[in-house]
């Protein structure tokens, strides 16, 4: 028996459909029109074209979460709308200013935000999810089996602390929501980047102060600000900023 005695679910794909398989019966895993419409309107406004296969594969992923989280509290939002809002789309936001190849690493991964959204989209990218707790490291593996992404491991460990379980060649692009402050995280993150590697931030509405409190770090470090994209998340008031810095 899985992690926390969960019954693990299995996908199948007939189609263009994903379906979902539990105790011997058959299901559609789907987000709703609402959901549907929203997700794709919002992620058109930022340059992110999804299909109904993400979108499929976005809902699976959604209802095993909101599963899990009922029995071992893996995030601390419940209510399935803010989860799409609050979480969900922010995670599809950086995708167009990643690579479609290459190698990219989540540090920090949790429940798979902004991991799994950003894989499903882009396929072509090799994923390393990198996470310290053990549930969320049972969760991720059964999630990432469930939507069929290929090309995607999940790493039990710290950033900090477990180096040896990442790439010594680097990556081509590092991301990090919700880890630590900002200097934490360029200082974990940055040396794990190729030259040209992009590391992309996610930060509040004093994004700018921010990035002033580690000017000096980012010269020592050799990377540069290319990119500071303000925007708003349905339903909510308060700024966010997507901060995509490049190694030189």
């Amino acid at each position: 028996m899985p992690y926390g005695g969960i019954e693990p679910l299995r996908a199948a794909t007939f189609g263009m459909n994903i379906v979902r398989v539990f105790s011997g019966r058959a299901q559609m895993a789907v987000l709703d029109h609402t959901e549907r419409k929203i997700i794709k309107k919002i992620s058109l406004l930022h340059a992110i074209s999804l299909q109904d296969s993400h979108l499929d594969a976005l809902g699976l992923y959604l209802d095993e979460l909101i599963r899990w989280n009922h029995r071992m509290n893996l995030i601390g939002v419940d209510s399935r709308e803010r989860i799409i809002q609050e979480l969900l789309i922010d995670s599809l936001l950086p995708a167009p200013f990643l690579p479609e190849t290459g190698t990219l690493l989540d540090v920090g991964s949790g429940a798979g935000f902004p991991a799994i959204p950003l894989k499903i989209y882009l396929s072509g990218l090799d994923f390393h999810l990198m996470e310290s707790q053990a549930k969320k490291t049972s969760f991720l593996k059964q999630a990432i089996r469930l939507t069929g992404l290929k090309k995607t491991t999940v790493l039990h460990g710290r950033v900090e602390r477990d180096t040896h379980l990442l790439r010594g060649e680097g990556y081509h692009a590092v991301t990090a929501r919700a880890v630590a402050n900002m200097a934490k995280t360029i200082s974990w993150c940055a040396p794990h980047l190729k030259r040209g590697g992009k590391l992309l931030c996610f930060a509040g509405e004093h994004a700018d102060d921010r990035l002033r409190d580690v000017s000096d770090l980012l010269q020592k470090l050799g990377m540069m600000i290319t990119t500071k994209k303000p925007y708003l998340l349905p339903g909510m008031r308060k700024k966010r900023h997507l901060i995509v810095l490049e190694k030189k």
